[in-house]
Formats: C-alpha cells, sequence, structure tokens
C-alpha cells in the first residue's frame, strides 16, 4: 500500500468513528403554555444525539425520538418524523428550545426554553 492509500484509510476510519461517538448533554428548563399561558420548571432531563437521530429522555410532553437536521458550528436542530415537534441546541451557549407544533391552528401550543450542558466523554467499562 502507497503511503496516500493508508493516509485515505486513516482518514476515513476515523471520520467514520467520530460520526458514531454520541453526544449528550444534560438539560433544565422552563416549561411554557399557550393556552392558557403559563410557565413552570420542570424536572432535568437528558438529549443525545448519535448520527442523525435524537433521543430525548425525561420529558413526558413530548416525544422521545428526533431526526437531526441540522448540524453545524452553531445548531443541532431536530424535528420529528410528522414535523410536529422538534427543537434545537445552540451549542456555544447550550441554549435549548423545544416546541410542539399545532399544524392546523398554525401556532406553538408547548414549548420549553432552558440551558443543556454538553457531557464530557468518559470510559465506560
Amino acid at each position: 500500500m502507497t503511503f496516500l492509500k493508508i493516509a485515505t484509510l486513516v482518514l476515513v476510519s476515523g471520520a467514520a468513528m467520530a460520526q458514531d461517538a454520541p453526544v449528550r448533554f444534560q438539560c433544565e428548563g422552563k416549561l411554557q403554555l399557550e393556552s392558557p399561558k403559563t410557565g413552570s420548571e420542570i424536572e432535568p432531563f437528558s438529549i443525545e444525539i448519535k448520527n442523525k437521530a435524537v433521543k430525548l429522555s425525561g420529558l413526558s410532553n413530548l416525544e422521545a425520538n428526533f431526526s437531526l437536521i441540522q448540524e453545524d458550528e452553531q445548531y443541532y436542530v431536530f424535528k420529528n418524523a410528522r414535523k410536529t415537534q422538534g427543537g434545537n441546541i445552540d451549542r456555544p451557549s447550550g441554549k435549548l428550545y423545544l416546541y410542539v407544533l399545532d399544524k392546523d391552528a398554525h401556532k406553538i401550543t408547548l414549548s420549553i426554553n432552558g440551558l443543556c450542558t454538553k457531557e464530557t466523554n468518559r470510559a465506560r467499562f
């Protein structure tokens, strides 16, 4: 094998491994109901992003599984399959916004604003 082929193989393998590593967040926030307009603190919850899948754990108001539709230096953006629920995480600040959309009424019926802290990767045995 030539050096170029080996270097290409290492780069491709490294990129594939990096993509498979999950990103985990611990989050807290405030639930806003639009009708009646009220807000309340919610229990801490977690978000895991792995490849193009996003999983919310510890939230009863939203579905648990979403698709990652955008990932760049600024945001993680995700939605459910019916596009009635979704959200984003501002990567530099950790600010979180989640929502539930009533498509027929064309309005947000529930939202969660909060803050997420990225978990550091640690070895698991």
